[in-house]
């Protein structure tokens, strides 16, 4: 029987509690791999942040914005995230991703949420069409 990423992320938060990140992650990728599901590392880490953000209560994202923000900047993205996930605690990754030209792009487990001008200037060639 095949065990989903799904099952394997459940897995993960429940055992968070009595195992250290560092051994879990070491554990998962050596399963990952003696499975032969290597490629599924990337899928099983949004999972696991899914799982994680359901189970104990936390908005967990990633931001991506064109250069460093101002503590103003990330204070709204913050509450941006909190308001729409509606939990009170985040854990965010901040990124600097110079192929963008400006604005902000926020990454949760579900929702993606895309500010960026090339986001904005796409919208408006397809409102044009």
């Amino acid at each position: 029987m095949r065990i989903t990423r799904r099952q394997l992320a459940k897995a993960y938060v429940q055992l968070s509690d009595t195992f250290s990140e560092g051994e879990l992650a070491q554990a998962v990728a050596s399963l990952l791999l003696r499975l032969k599901r290597g490629r599924e590392a990337h899928f099983l880490a949004q999972d696991i942040a899914g799982e994680f953000s359901q189970a104990k209560g936390v908005a967990v994202a990633q931001i991506k914005s064109a250069r460093a923000l101002t503590s103003a900047a990330k204070k709204l993205l913050v509450g941006f995230l909190k308001e729409q996930s509606g939990l009170a605690t985040t854990s965010i990754v901040w990124a600097v991703d110079s192929d963008m030209l400006g604005g902000a792009r926020v990454e949760t487990p579900t929702h993606i949420y895309d500010m960026s001008v090339h986001a904005k200037l796409d919208q408006l060639v397809k409102q044009s069409r």
